[in-house]
């Protein structure tokens, strides 16, 4: 009878459980480092779950995130935003400020001029804030966000019919799902506003597949 275990299937037998442990090891040492070593720019990717985090209403995580973008690079614009973001759902309106003004002057200064508006929203100082949407827009005819920032101003001040137009015409250029649920909340309450309550419910249904805080959060900004 040939024996089953030959010298040459030993090695192999080796070799296998090398390449097991080696991948073990790296598996193991990623998931210590927040996957990160998957990542050339461990920044961007700080920033991205720090969003998504905030997204999800999970401001902990989020701020826990953004820290971390901020100590690998004070320089870079997106996660001053991001922080500023965090401190505005906080009601930490002096120190949203400073992050976003942090901002200001670079690439991403038009994202900064939309969230000191809405920061202005929040303070009820809206003559300011329509400012610094138009200053935005100025900036970056496309940015989406700018029209729902319009819309919830004309919104607050009772002008349902100028607010839908801004909601409507931000969707065109909407390829977030996180803005694209924040008009469609926007656009049931106008229908809401408006008496045309089959079509502010489809309206929320669409917003609440998307995310499902996002009817909640728009009517709290536009109150």
């Amino acid at each position: 009878m040939k024996k089953l275990i030959t010298d040459k299937n030993v090695q192999r037998i080796r070799r296998f459980s090398v390449i097991f442990l080696l991948l073990a090891i790296i598996v193991s040492v990623a998931v210590y480092y927040d996957v990160t070593l998957f990542f050339a720019d461990r920044y961007s990717w700080y920033v991205s779950m720090g969003e998504t985090n905030l997204n999800a209403g999970k401001l902990q995580e989020s701020n826990q995130y953004a820290d971390k973008a901020v100590y690998l690079d004070q320089s870079r614009p997106e996660a001053h935003i991001l922080i500023g973001r965090l401190d505005t759902r906080y009601e930490r309106y002096g120190p949203a400020e400073k992050e976003f003004k942090a901002a200001l002057n670079s690439s991403k200064r038009y994202e900064s001029l939309y969230y000191l508006g809405f920061l202005r929203l929040y303070q009820n100082r809206l003559d300011e804030s329509a400012k610094l949407f138009v200053e935005s827009m100025e900036e970056n005819l496309t940015y989406s966000d700018n029209y729902f920032g319009m819309g919830c101003l004309l919104l607050k001040q009772g002008k349902s019919d100028d607010a839908y137009d801004y909601f409507a015409k931000g969707l065109k250029y909407a390829d977030e799902d996180r803005i694209k649920a924040f008009l469609h909340a926007g656009l049931g309450l106008v229908y809401q506003e408006n008496g045309s309550y089959q079509k502010a419910e489809s309206e929320f249904r669409i917003a609440r597949s998307i995310n499902y805080l996002s009817v909640q959060i728009v009517s709290s900004i536009v109150q």
